[in-house]
C-alpha cells in the first residue's frame, strides 16, 4: 500500500515537473511591433512595494521604470487602504547615464480584497475607516473619494472577479505580466521575469504570493 501511494505521489510530481517546464523551451514572449507614439504618456499599473507583498521599495521600481524609459507607474499594495502606498504619490528624478534624466510620476494606490475579487483603486482622497467588503460600497466609495477604480484580474482562475452586477468602476485588467510568465512555465516565470517591474512586485496579483527576484 505504501509502495503505491510512493508511485502515484512520484508520478504526481513527474508530471506536475514536465507540465511547467516544456512550455518553457517553447515559450515565445510577444513583441509589440507597433510602439506608441512619443506623445502618449507610457507607465505601468498594478504594482506591489515593500509596503506589502513586493521585494522592492519605490525608488528601486521608479527606478526600473525610469529605465524604460516610463512616464508613470501606480502603486497598489495590498489595504483597505494601505496608508503607505495609497500616499506615495509624487514625482521621482534619476539619471538616465546619457547626460541627461528621466522623471516618472508615481501615483499612490491599493487593492482592496472584496467578497466579489480584488479592486484596484488610485488617486483617492484616504479616508478615515477601512473600505467596506461589499464590492458595490468599495467602488462608490472610492468614487466618491474622487478616485479611479479596476477590476484586477477579473478571469483569474484564482482570485477572478465574481459580480458582474456592479457600477460605476473605471476599468478593469486585460493584460497581465503574471499570465504572460506564468504561460512560460513554472522555472522560467521564477528565473526569468518578463519584465524589470517583476523583480520588485508580486505581478499583477494573481495570487500575490509569488514574489520575484
Amino acid at each position: 500500500m505504501i509502495q503505491k501511494v510512493l508511485k502515484f505521489f512520484t508520478l504526481s510530481i513527474f508530471i506536475f515537473l514536465l507540465l511547467n517546464t516544456v512550455p518553457a523551451f517553447f515559450y515565445q514572449p510577444e513583441i509589440n511591433r507597433n510602439p506608441l507614439p512619443s506623445f502618449y504618456k507610457k507607465g505601468v499599473y498594478h504594482i506591489h512595494s515593500t509596503f506589502s507583498d513586493g521585494n522592492g521599495t519605490i525608488d528601486q521600481i521608479a527606478r526600473a521604470a525610469a529605465s524604460l524609459n516610463y512616464d508613470f507607474m501606480i502603486l497598489t499594495d495590498h489595504g483597505r487602504p494601505n496608508v503607505d502606498a495609497a500616499t506615495s504619490t509624487a514625482w521621482k528624478t534619476f539619471n538616465n547615464g546619457k547626460g541627461g534624466k528621466n522623471d516618472v510620476l508615481v501615483l499612490g494606490g491599493t487593492e482592496l480584497s472584496s467578497i466579489a475579487g480584488h479592486l484596484a483603486a488610485s488617486g483617492f482622497e484616504v479616508p478615515g475607516y477601512l473600505f467596506p467588503v461589499e464590492p458595490q460600497e468599495e467602488i462608490d466609495d472610492i468614487r466618491h473619494l474622487n478616485g479611479i477604480s479596476f477590476l484586477a484580474h477579473p478571469f483569474d482562475d484564482k482570485v477572478p472577479w465574481t459580480d458582474w452586477r456592479v457600477k460605476g468602476f473605471t476599468g478593469l485588467e486585460i493584460y497581465s505580466s503574471y499570465n504572460e510568465s506564468a504561460a512560460s512555465g513554472v522555472f522560467k516565470f521564477i528565473d526569468s521575469p518578463v519584465e524589470v517591474f517583476d523583480r520588485f512586485e508580486v505581478c499583477p496579483a494573481q495570487n500575490h504570493a509569488l514574489p520575484i527576484g
